[in-house]
This record gives C-alpha cells, structure tokens and sequence, in this order.
C-alpha cells in the first residue's frame, strides 16, 4: 500500500520538478496537484471493476460458491456478453443524445455507476448466500459489476479526457486497477493458507464497500468545486502535437465546417450527429487503434489463455506445481505492473515513435504467450529459461498495456487543437472499440478453452 501511494505523490512531484515557476511558489502548488492527483485516483479505485474484483476474492475464498468451477464459467459468459449488451445500449444513447449531454450530465452518470456500484456492494455483503447453493444473488451482483465496469468506459474515462487536464487520466485509469490490486491483498489476508478465513467474506466486502464510498466523496467534491477542470488545473507540461498532426487537426477542422449541416430535427441530423460522436479525429487514429489492440492483447488474449500457457511451460505435465508457479508468478507481476504503468503515463508525454515503439514490443510479448499456448517451441518453455521468458512476456504485457492505453487517453486529453467534442468521440471510439474487441476476444476463447479445444497437453 505504502509503494502504491508513494506513487500516488511521485507522479505529480516529479512532474511538476520540470516547471520553471519561482521557488517559494513550487511547494504550495505541489501539494494542490498531488491533492487532485489523489482524489482522481480515489475515484478510479472506487468504481470500475472494483465490485468485480471483490466478487472475484468471494469466489476464492468461499469454495461453496465456486460450484466446482462452474461459477467461474459463468462470471466468463456475463461479462462477454454484458460487453455487448451495454455496447448497444451506448449506442443507442448516443443516438438519442447527441453529444452525450452537457458536462454535468456526463458528470452525473459518474454518480450513477457509484450508486450502482454501492448498491451491488449491499447485495453482496449481506446477502451473497441467499439461495444456496445456486447464489443468485451473487450472479445478480456480477451482473450489476460488468455493467459498471464497462460503464466506466463509456462514462467515466471519457469525461475525464473530454473536459479534465489530460494528465489526470492516467490517476483515474490506475485506480481502477489498483482496485483489483487492493482486494488481491485484502484477499490474502482474509485467507492466507486457502483454507480457512480468518473474518467473514462480508466484512471483506464492507471495507471494498467503504472504499467505494470514498471515490463517490471524492468525485462529488469534484464535482462541486470544479477541480481538475481544463484551463483551471493544469500542470505546466501537457503532450503536445507535433506539426503533421496539427496540420492534419487544421484541415479536418476545415472541412468539418464546409460540410453542409441537415435541417436540425430531421433524421439526417439525427444520424450526422451521432457519426461525429462516434469518429476519431485523423491525428488520433493511430493511438487509438494501438491502444485498442492493447487491451485486447492483455484481457481478451492473455488473460484467457495464460493458465494454458502457463502449465505448458512445466516438464512433469498439466497441473503441476511448477506451471502452477508460473502462472502464479505472472499474475502477481501482472497486478502490480497494469497500475504502475498507468501511473508512469503521468510523469510525462511520450514521444510517438516511442508509443508506437512500446505497443508494438508489448504485442510482440502476447505473440510470445501464444507461441507457448500452441505448444511451438516446447522444450525452450519447460526450461528454466524459457519459464523465465513466459514471467517476462506476461509482466510486460501487462505493464505496457497500462502505460499505452492510459498514454491514448493523455494524447486525447491534451489535445488542444481539437474542442471538446472531438476528444469526447475520440474517448467514445477507444471505450466501444475496447468492449466489444474484449467481449468478442473473450467469448470466443473463453469458450474454446472451456470445451477444451485448448488445453494444456503433456509432453512427450
């Protein structure tokens, strides 16, 4: 905890070292934008995925919930298939609402996904085993969690990168991450041995509850105060565009203007508006579909094969101690390296040959993990070394996958040749895009692995 919130502060004081503003004046203006920093921070944590995650140690500490595995199937089929269903849904609300309101509109779902998020947490804490040993209940509660986890996409993110300074994406996309960081932790200490909880699954629930509780308090404040928002809390260093892509933001602007505009209430309005909130400005197509690709690679690729992958890499066969090992080893890396490379994004704009560079590395580390998957290359991945490989390709998958995707959103964010409603779709494009290539990516291995079209084979 202490490393994460060292962070927390690391970020923005490094940051803000680079400015040349006068010395007596850096203190104070260091500790406001560690503050907002901070808040943001506490707002990622608190939504997202973070009722999932509890939902996820609930399962791993209370084996009657498990169903004998069943239950991790189903959690699978919910969440690919409510990335679909809040896809349309979004859709649909985009096309009802052109533009997605005004700020506090947009603001104003940010509290819903909370109450929601609370809600789910009531449920879960007091009535998760109600109905056993089916759990309704608790499918209820997964229900309501995918839709606030990809709500999030669609509400929370974009808000933030449509009207806040860039560089507080990064605090709110590594919140959420290390939302599922904080109940591993809690987790472990509810049941260190795996067998045998030292404090009931609900207290455990109530505390993730009370954390929600304070990213519901933080955004509110916000909220009222205005904090964060573009032009008023800016940190002195921003991404800035190069001249290619300032040029290009010029002559689209340009044209957007000489485009003949339809009669306001007629259907063609109607469907030109809503294309404009569902386009991506030229200069950012690029990041985007990086970006895209990015978590796609980690949560719809890796995150469902890599157990496979994993036990793969153990000379004795399936299931055995070692793959167990290594699959352990990169998960934990995993939890920890998606929000620091999150954070990371806050120290500093990234150039774009080097963004392209990163994306590129971290989907040539996923095309290592399928390599092991398909049983290529066998006996490199039972050594030492090879073993060593799989740790490696798994961390920087996900390291860089935090960093590229939070980086996407800073370069939306910190746009200023384009208005905001042209960094609301760009945020749009990446959101959307991102659920349906995850849900799609996810059903469709998921599914494979579950009838056991891939599987662990042992070696010959």
């Amino acid at each position: 905890h202490f490393c994460g919130w060292l962070c927390v502060v690391a970020g923005p004081l490094s940051k803000m070292a680079q400015t040349t503003s006068a010395a007596d004046a850096q203190p104070s203006r260091h500790g406001k934008d560690a503050a907002v920093y901070a808040a943001f921070m506490a707002v990622g944590t608190g939504s997202g995925w973070c009722i999932s995650s509890a939902l996820g140690n609930l399962l791993a500490n209370e084996q009657a919930v498990q169903q004998d595995g069943r239950m991790f199937g189903t959690f699978s089929f919910i969440q690919g298939v409510s990335g679909f269903a809040t896809g349309a849904f979004y859709l649909l609300y985009m096309l009802a609402l052109p533009g997605g309101g005004s700020r506090r509109t947009q603001q104003m779902y940010v509290v819903l996904l909370f109450a929601i998020t609370l809600a789910a947490f009531v449920l879960a804490a007091f009535f998760w085993d109600v109905g056993a040993p089916h759990f309704p209940v608790v499918i209820v509660v997964q229900v309501l969690a995918c839709c606030v986890g990809w709500g999030s996409w669609y509400w929370l993110l974009p808000v933030v990168a449509s009207h806040y300074g860039g560089w507080l994406v990064a605090p709110v996309r590594a919140g959420t991450d290390l939302a599922g960081l904080l109940t591993v932790v809690l987790g472990e200490l509810q049941n260190p041995s795996g067998n045998d909880n030292r404090f009931a699954s609900w207290i455990s629930l109530a505390i993730l509850g009370l954390i929600s509780c304070l990213g519901l308090i933080a955004w509110l404040l916000i909220m009222r105060f205005d904090i964060g928002l573009r032009g008023r809390d800016d940190p002195p260093t921003s991404c800035d565009e190069d001249a290619t892509d300032a040029e290009s933001n010029r002559v689209e602007l340009h044209e957007l203007k000489e485009r003949p505009v339809p009669p306001r209430h007629s259907l063609d309005f109607a469907l030109a508006a809503w294309l404009r909130d569902m386009s991506c400005p030229r200069s950012l197509m690029l990041p985007v579909t990086f970006a895209t690709l990015s978590e796609v690679a980690l949560w719809g690729v890796i995150y469902s094969v890599g157990e496979v992958g994993a036990s793969m890499t153990d000379p004795e066969g399936c299931n055995k101690p070692r793959g167990q090992w290594v699959y352990r080893t990169s998960l934990s890396l995993s939890g920890i390296l998606i929000p620091a490379g999150s954070v990371v994004s806050s120290l500093g704009c990234c150039p774009r040959y080097l963004f392209n560079l990163l994306a590129t590395l971290q989907n040539s580390a996923v095309v290592m993990i399928c390599l092991a998957v398909a049983d290529v290359g066998r006996p490199f991945w039972m050594s030492e070394g090879g073993q060593i490989v799989y740790i490696v390709c798994f961390a920087l998958a996900s390291g860089l996958e935090g960093y590229v995707l939070t980086m996407a959103y800073r370069y939306i964010g910190d746009n200023e040749e384009i208005p905001a409603d042209m960094r609301r779709s760009a945020s749009n494009v990446l959101g959307l895009a991102g659920v349906l290539a995850i849900s799609t990516s996810m059903l469709v291995l998921g599914g494979l692995v579950e009838h056991g079209f891939i599987q662990c084979t042992d070696p010959e």
